[in-house]
């Protein structure tokens, strides 16, 4: 079986949240950006603050 997915590089600054995503609850269709992004930082259970704290300490690694 053949993958039918493609890969496109972009630049980081290029990427944008998509706000028909299952994170975002139905009323968020159509948001702007900022208002996504506020979303997704305030739900503590999503855990933004560690991930941010785990990929300043691992910045170093060559994938990233």
């Amino acid at each position: 079986m053949e993958n039918s997915f493609q890969t496109k590089n972009i630049k980081l600054d290029e990427l944008i949240l998509w706000d028909e995503n299952a994170r975002f609850p139905d009323n968020y269709a159509e948001s702007t950006e900022k208002d996504l992004i506020e979303y997704f930082i305030s739900k503590k259970n999503f855990k933004i603050e560690t991930l941010i704290e785990e990929i300043v300490k691992d910045i170093d690694l060559p994938q990233l």
